[in-house]
């Protein structure tokens, strides 16, 4: 299993198709996993899991709020 982490509120389309590029290489199953969605002004978050869901056939998409060191309960 590849897990596969996006910061979704700096998206850099370069390193993004590197990175499935490499996905596709691998043989196993890949889930996304998409961190920082809060920062993500609403509208843009349902786009960008299409654009990626369409990009690649990821085992599963996973939108996430950033997390800090400490506090991480309310997550």
């Amino acid at each position: 299993m590849l897990l596969l982490m996006v910061d979704a509120s700096r998206m850099h389309p370069h390193a993004d198709d590197l990175l499935l590029e490499k996905a596709k290489r691998f043989r196993g199953k890949t889930i996304l996993a998409l961190n920082k969605v809060d920062r993500l002004p609403k509208p843009k978050l349902l786009p960008l899991i299409d654009a990626f869901a369409k990009a690649f056939d990821f085992a599963a998409i996973l939108p996430s709020p950033r997390c800090r060191a400490r506090g991480v309960k309310n997550f």
